[in-house]
Formats: C-alpha cells, sequence, structure tokens
C-alpha cells in the first residue's frame, strides 16, 4: 500500500538549511526561557539548538528542532530556582553511572554531585564550523567515589545531529 509522504516539508526544511546553514554559535544567558533555571548556554545552528544548564548537573535541559523540544521537562518546576524534590526535577538529560549496584547505597539516590550539583562550564571551542561547551562536574565523594564527569556538547555548522561525550 503506498503511503504519502507527510514528512516532505520537514525535508525540505532541512535540505535547504543544510545547503545555506548559518554559523554554529553559542549564547551565554542568565535564564533558560524565562524559567528559574539559569544561568546556561545555548549552543545553536540553523536546524538544532541544544540548551545546557552547568548549575543543574551539567545537563541538556532542551534539544530543539525550530521550536519542538525533544527533552521533557517539568511545566510546573520552570518558575522554581530550588524544587522540592531535587531527585525528580526539571527533566533534561541526566547521565547516572553505571552499574547501578557498584553505587554505596545502590538504590537510590544517584550520586549526587554527578547529577545535581553545578558543574564548571567553559566554551571550549568557538568557530564558524563548530561551538562545544565543557562541562565538569566535582568529584563524586559518596555514591561513586573518585568518579568525575566531563561532558563536552558540540553543535556543528550546517548538522543536524550534536555531540555530547
Amino acid at each position: 500500500m503506498d503511503r504519502p509522504i507527510r514528512s516532505l516539508p520537514a525535508v525540505i526544511v532541512c535540505i535547504t538549511a543544510l545547503l545555506h546553514g548559518q554559523d554554529a554559535s553559542v549564547v551565554r544567558y542568565d535564564r533558560y526561557n524565562d524559567w528559574a533555571w539559569g544561568p546556561g548556554y545555548k549552543l545553536k545552528n540553523d536546524l538544532v539548538s541544544l540548551g545546557v544548564l552547568p548549575d543543574r548537573g551539567g545537563r541538556a535541559i532542551a534539544y530543539k528542532l525550530g521550536t519542538c523540544n525533544f527533552l521533557y521537562h517539568q511545566e510546573y518546576d520552570v518558575d522554581n530556582p530550588i524544587p522540592a524534590n531535587p531527585i525528580m526535577m526539571q527533566g533534561g538529560v541526566m547521565t547516572w553511572p553505571t552499574p547501578q549496584d557498584n553505587w554505596s547505597n545502590p538504590s537510590w539516590p544517584p550520586p549526587w554531585s554527578l547529577i545535581q550539583q553545578p558543574y564548571t562550564a567553559m566554551v571550549r571551542h568557538e568557530s564558524a564550523d563548530s561551538v562545544t561547551v565543557e562541562l565538569t562536574s566535582a568529584v563524586e565523594q559518596w555514591g561513586a567515589p573518585g568518579l568525575r564527569y566531563r561532558k563536552l556538547y558540540t553543535v556543528y555548522k550546517k548538522k543536524l545531529p550534536h555531540r555530547v561525550l
């Protein structure tokens, strides 16, 4: 059975943006989308934007194609700078060490300094072709002793994918 191509307009927009792509750029902001969350960084090109919050466990809070955010966030929490339950807040992308059995408390909560504490942040690379923001956690002392995360968020000119290391 032939089915109509419903995503053709999106494909045309993506191809057009790839042919005429805007330089990759990074902007530092004090509050993300006028929410109580910030400060942070917005990495973008013509196709995507990536919102990163160093003070919220170094997490990516928004990955947008146009205006559509592909990452979950809790709408009721956007005006709360410190949520009632910090472990269950915000959404976005959290990176937990595995296996969970190696945590000093293997059930809950996850290692605090890796998922919730502020990360140091710096723009590691910025050119017309790509931009990279580096976020570094404190050394975890409790849940996964001695472990530190370093996250690199990169957006490229004229490319839909981004890289997270």
